[in-house]
């Protein structure tokens, strides 16, 4: 049988004060990579998130890649600092996206 893969390559913001801007583009890539499968035959197939994160193992971004949703709190990026916009908002101004299944960390 044929498979195939998607791969998705990111290099997210730096700043760890803008874990916003980073949990938005982890999000788009997401979105864009569902975008992506959907258009593609019901074959097996495998995604592949790679790049250069800069984010913690248990920061939104990740939570996000591996639970399909992120969790806003004080320390909201595991760095122990948040943007403004997120201070004020305390809420994620985007909808979920779809859970990855079989998630594999390297």
């Amino acid at each position: 049988k044929n498979y195939e893969f998607i791969v998705a390559n990111a290099h997210l913001h730096w700043n760890p004060a803008r874990g916003d801007v980073k949990l938005y583009q982890m999000w788009a890539l997401l979105k864009a990579t569902e975008r992506a499968v959907s258009q593609k035959s019901k074959e097996k197939r495998a995604v592949i998130i790679c790049g250069d994160l800069n984010s913690l193992p248990d920061s939104p971004p990740i939570q996000l890649v591996l639970d399909g949703n992120a969790k806003v709190s004080a320390e909201i990026y595991g760095q122990g600092l948040v943007s403004a916009l997120i201070r004020k908002s305390k809420q994620i101004l985007f909808p979920q996206v779809s859970k990855l299944k079989n998630v594999t960390r390297l």
